[in-house]
């Protein structure tokens, strides 16, 4: 499953993971990897390691923008035709 995914479903706030995608590395990398730590789930390195190996301003927007659709969409709703 999806980092961003997961950080939406587990409750990750909005607080705990901008600053990811805001600060310049190396300290990108490190909130990053508290917050894996925060999360405590085994990764699943086919997906997770092309994200590191393509890291940069693309990835992080990639990454929030699949946390803010997840974190805002709701499933119980109708869809409108």
């Amino acid at each position: 499953m999806n980092l961003a995914v997961q950080c939406a479903r587990r409750g990750i706030t909005e607080t705990r993971f901008l600053p990811i995608v805001q600060l310049d590395a190396p300290d990108d990398l490190l909130k990053l990897r508290r917050l894996l730590m925060q999360l405590r789930t085994s990764l699943d390195w086919t997906e997770f390691g092309p994200l590191l190996w393509g890291w940069g301003q693309h990835t992080k927007r990639a990454l929030m923008e699949t946390y803010y659709l997840t974190l805002h969409t709701t499933t119980d709703r109708p869809r409108a035709r």
